[in-house]
């Protein structure tokens, strides 16, 4: 059930298959309540369902947590889940200048969030994971 508040939207739901696809909806509800500009949308949604799908996929995480939240300068989206450690900004870049074919598997989705998104932040604090994903709402300072 959610908990909301004019510019915070909370949930809490079980990891499972349908985890990035019900996020994703309730991102984009949350996107139209707010007129997010079409850019910080496109780049928040894509972002927020490659995390999400990752909990799915490699996780193990029963639980997960996600909040959204804006102000004037910037869009929060919050994911905190009782899944096995994993630290997304320990993961080197990708070399994307290999040949696909030639690329080891993985990687690339992190590297997507990392690359839509302004600031990632990772944190583990009593047996849950906590990423936090900005996206500043003005074009002058978000990342191109």
């Amino acid at each position: 059930m959610p908990h909301a508040h004019p510019n915070r939207a909370s949930f809490r739901a079980v990891v499972d298959a349908d985890l990035a696809q019900t996020g994703s909806a309730r991102l984009g509800i949350f996107a139209e309540q707010h007129a997010l500009p079409a850019p910080v949308r496109f780049a928040a949604d894509h972002a927020f369902a490659e995390h999400l799908q990752n909990l799915v996929d490699h996780s193990k995480a029963r639980q997960v947590e996600y909040e959204f939240a804006i102000d004037d300068q910037r869009l929060a989206l919050t994911v905190v889940d009782d899944g096995v450690p994993f630290d997304l900004l320990s993961l080197p870049a990708p070399d994307v200048t290999i040949p696909i074919e030639d690329r080891p598997v993985g990687g690339l989705g992190i590297h997507m969030i990392r690359k839509l998104m302004d600031d990632v932040q990772y944190q583990r604090s009593g047996g849950r994971n906590r990423v936090a994903m900005i996206k500043s709402l003005s074009p002058q300072t978000a990342r191109p």
